[in-house]
This record gives C-alpha cells, structure tokens and sequence, in this order.
C-alpha cells in the first residue's frame, strides 16, 4: 500500500522518534502556558485526523507526510500526560498514581496486538486481491512466488506476533515487583513548582 522497504521502516522508526521528541519539547511551552488538558485534546485531535487520512492514502510520500505528522503529536500527549498526572495527584500519594497510571498502561497493552491481529485476520484476503491484481505476471494469469506465498502465511504470522506480544506483555505483568522497571517512585516533584 505504501511500498515501503524495510531499510526505509527503519530510517522511518528513527525519524518518528526524533518527530515525537521534537514534538514533546515544543508542546512543553504550551503546557506551561495552556495546561495540559489542553495539550492532550489538541495532540488526540492530531493523531486521530492523522490517522484517518493516513488510511485513506497511499504511496511512500503520503506515509512519510502524515506518519511523521502522527508521531509530532505522540510526544505531546505521553508528556502532557504525565505532566496533567502530577498537577493533579494528591499530595505525597504521586509513587501510587503513577504505579497506577504505569499499571494501567500495561493492563491494556494487549489490545495493540490483538487489534492488529484481528485486522490482518479480517482484511487479508483483501489486501492479496490488490497484491494479486496489481502484479503484471498476475495479471496475465501466471501465478507468481509473492502471490502464492502472500496467503494465509502471513495471516498466521500476525497472529503468532500478537500472541507472542500479549505473552510478553502479561510475563512482564506478572513479574517480581523488584524486576519491574517503571516510574513509581523515581518521579517526584516538589508540589509547589507545580502550578
């Protein structure tokens, strides 16, 4: 759909990042200003018009325009988020919201691979009609490797992804408390240089 290598889903990975810090520190201005409330309905607004549009595109161009668009805003929203957490914990309790916010976080990390799972499921036999029909030697009637091997192989790759990814994600949950690694207790901030 938009004929990416998989040298350019790296060099795009990096970019996203450098996108979303860039974003995180240039949104930072208006959370002092604004709030983070604010910021975080702007940056949800950004994502899911992103997204949308993203959805209806195709080609390298358009991926790389509106993906990096989507990842200016990732930044923002996981800042402000954490940002609108602490300006709204109660005093000497900010160690318990942020196990929280960490826990919850890592309760619905399921869904992300489960969805993708259930996509590719749903909607695989129509992304190899398009392969199939798009491919000249298909066109012609001569069955071609990518046409044979895009079946239910890859079908069955995503869903092995998402299942090994909802393993990891409930072995890391059901890890000793002195395994874990997370933001309980290492983020505290004195509540006056709140405002």
């Amino acid at each position: 759909m938009y004929g990416l290598t998989k040298a350019d889903v790296l060099i795009f990975g990096v970019a996203a990042n450098v996108v979303a810090a860039i974003g995180a520190v240039a949104a930072g201005v208006f959370d002092d200003r604004l709030g983070p409330k604010r910021v975080i309905l702007v940056s949800l607004v950004g994502l899911i018009a992103s997204g949308i549009v993203l959805v209806f595109l195709s080609g390298q161009r358009a991926f790389w325009i509106f993906g990096l668009a989507l990842c200016q805003f990732v930044g923002p929203a996981q800042s402000a988020s954490r940002s609108f957490l602490i300006r709204v914990a109660p005093v000497g309790h900010e160690g318990q919201m942020f196990g929280l916010y960490t826990t919850t976080g890592r309760v619905v990390s399921f869904l992300a691979p489960m969805l993708f799972s259930l996509f590719a499921k749903l909607w695989g036999s129509e992304v190899r009609h398009h392969r199939h029909r798009a491919h000249p030697r298909a066109r012609a009637g001569r069955p071609t490797a990518r046409s044979q091997s895009a079946g239910p192989g890859r079908r069955a790759a995503a869903v092995a992804l998402g299942r090994s990814m909802i393993r990891r994600s409930v072995t890391r949950r059901d890890a000793p408390a002195s395994n874990r690694q997370g933001p309980v207790g290492s983020v505290c901030h004195p509540r006056s240089a709140v405002a």
